[in-house]
């Protein structure tokens, strides 16, 4: 039942208080998807930004008259446009019924210590480059990863994580799917082993094709692959090399996903409040039950269900003042970013800008430039500072999002930047700081981008750091995350406190969060309407 209540008018007009059945804290993707998800259950939604926009990490900027797309970028074939079943975001945006144009293409640019190629998704594809690359015994190896992950691949989409739940109810959720889960049985034992079991039991010693794959799970959870669950690596292995892999972008970047749940949030009949941060959460002195929040300006506003934190482990027990939560957890380090526009080159010249690419390597999609490169100056330092670079170039496959004859770039270092190297700097040591370290990113820019050695093509260039992060989106010293744990830690929470997002299992990234907010809200309703619900989805 819908239901809002605005008591006590304060300064001209201004609510001093209100309630709805769930107060959520935190605008990002887990957010805006938990919101949507129990306003389309009939309940009143609260969800409560302390930035001027929705999205978290996922938003876009402008400045001046350029717009700048940033956060995640790089997303599955069929998981934005709904059309893969088993990604969370596309069972999210299908239960929502979100339908979001997309560019669709499958090659990214790769810069690492054995030299330059285009790889594009699929594997075919790069057991070819392997071959060029390090020779037929390390293509040899990546067939047996292959034959060996599509099995586990199988296994990690067996069970659709909408169906999942954190009670009991699980079995009448999952029972339709066990069939076919237990036909893949066998292999849930390695589920949640780190990957590097399941690259030792293959025998993966190619240093190049080890140091690959350290990457992919780096870059998918901040960990190398003896920190990453195998589960992950599996799924991502299904999007990534199976025979009709190829990627998504959302156009108009990826604020158009944020905004488009934050639509749906608002269809359904809740509220979404940005510029209004929470000061903490408010609790009954009898019961130390979560029963709301107070902002900052003093307001307060009354769950009669639940408070629902989508912000950081360590912002979560900020708000709770009372010390009765804490984040039992190591947090990930932050990034150094950096926004460029720089002026295009035409088609033949930036095809033709590199001449050392490895033979027989794809060519750009688009005009000469790819949408992403990702750039690795030394595989025995992948998780350390300055030696991976990512850049993403939107406007590649989206011109709106550029000016004609331009292109904006972002380029970020993933989670490897130490926030205590920025702490307690004055300004002009914070100047000289950000110069001297954030060119790592411009160097890895002009080596990997066309065009973009010449200081005349670019048009603007800004660098963010840790306290960026820190600021923008109010996280804990601009961490990523926390570092995942195997077997993940299960927080003892207040009553009246639920967690959803990278703040809770399955941990960071798109897919994890979209499966933490499906667990988060679905987990509200009874688990007999719970399995009426996916009716529609799997119908």
């Amino acid at each position: 039942m819908q239901r809002a209540q605005r008591v006590r008018r304060r300064n001209g007009g201004v609510w001093a208080f209100q309630w709805a059945d769930y107060v959520i804290v935190g605008g990002g993707l887990a957010g805006l998807a938990t919101g949507a998800l129990l306003a389309d259950q009939g309940h009143s939604v609260c969800l409560l930004e302390a930035h001027e926009r929705v999205g978290g990490a996922a938003h876009g900027f402008s400045k001046g008259p350029y717009y700048f797309d940033t956060g995640p970028s790089l997303f599955a074939g069929g998981s934005l446009s709904g059309r893969d079943s088993s990604d969370p975001l596309a069972q999210l945006l299908r239960l929502l019924g979100i339908k979001l144009p997309v560019a669709r293409y499958n090659t990214w640019g790769v810069l690492v210590p054995e030299g330059r190629f285009n790889s594009a998704v699929g594997a075919k594809d790069f057991s070819h480059t392997l071959r060029e690359l390090r020779g037929r015994d390390a293509a040899a190896q990546f067939a047996e990863l292959q034959r060996f992950m599509k099995p586990l691949a199988e296994a990690a989409v067996s069970i659709p994580p909408v169906a999942l739940r954190r009670d009991l109810g699980i079995w009448r959720t999952v029972t339709p799917h066990l069939p076919r889960a237990l036909r893949h049985a066998a292999h849930f034992r390695l589920m949640s082993a780190p990957f590097s079991r399941v690259l030792d039991q293959v025998g993966v010693r190619d240093a190049f094709l080890r140091g690959w794959m350290d990457l992919l799970c780096f870059l998918l959870s901040g960990l190398p692959s003896d920190g990453t669950p195998t589960a992950e690596m599996a799924f991502m292995f299904r999007s990534f090399y199976g025979e009709d892999a190829y990627l998504e972008y959302p156009l108009g970047g990826v604020a158009a996903l944020a905004q488009a749940l934050k639509d749906a949030l608002e269809k359904r009949g809740g509220k979404v409040y940005t510029s209004s941060p929470v000061q903490s959460f408010w609790t009954e002195n009898a019961s130390q039950r979560v029963v709301g929040v107070t902002l900052v300006d003093g307001r307060r506003i009354k769950a009669s269900r639940r408070v629902v934190s989508c912000i950081s482990l360590w912002d979560t027990a900020r708000l709770l003042q009372d010390g009765s939560f804490q984040a039992n957890a190591e947090p990930l380090p932050s990034f150094l970013h950096a926004h460029l526009v720089f002026k295009a080159l035409d088609p033949e010249s930036a095809s033709t800008h590199f001449t050392d690419y490895i033979r027989g390597g794809q060519p750009p999609e688009h005009d000469g430039y790819n949408c992403h490169y990702i750039v690795v100056d030394n595989w025995e330092r992948l998780t350390e500072p300055q030696n991976v670079v990512a850049i993403s170039i939107p406007s590649v496959l989206d011109p709106s999002l550029s000016r004609s004859g331009e292109h904006t770039l972002h380029a970020y270092t993933p989670a490897t930047e130490p926030y205590e190297l920025w702490e307690n700097l004055d300004r002009e040591r914070y100047r000289a700081q950000k110069l001297a370290r954030g060119q790592v990113l411009l160097d890895a820019i002009a080596r990997a981008v066309p065009g973009c050695a010449d200081p005349d093509s670019i048009r603007m260039k800004l660098i963010g750091t840790p306290l960026t992060h820190e600021q923008y989106l109010r996280r804990y010293r601009g961490t990523y995350g926390a570092k995942p744990l195997l077997p993940w830690i299960r927080h003892d929470l207040p009553a009246g406190l639920a967690l959803a997002g990278e703040n809770s299992f399955p941990g960071i990234g798109v897919p994890a969060v979209i499966t933490s907010a499906l667990l988060t809200a679905l987990g509200e309703m009874p688990a007999t309407l719970h399995a009426r619900y996916l009716q529609r989805l799997f119908e």
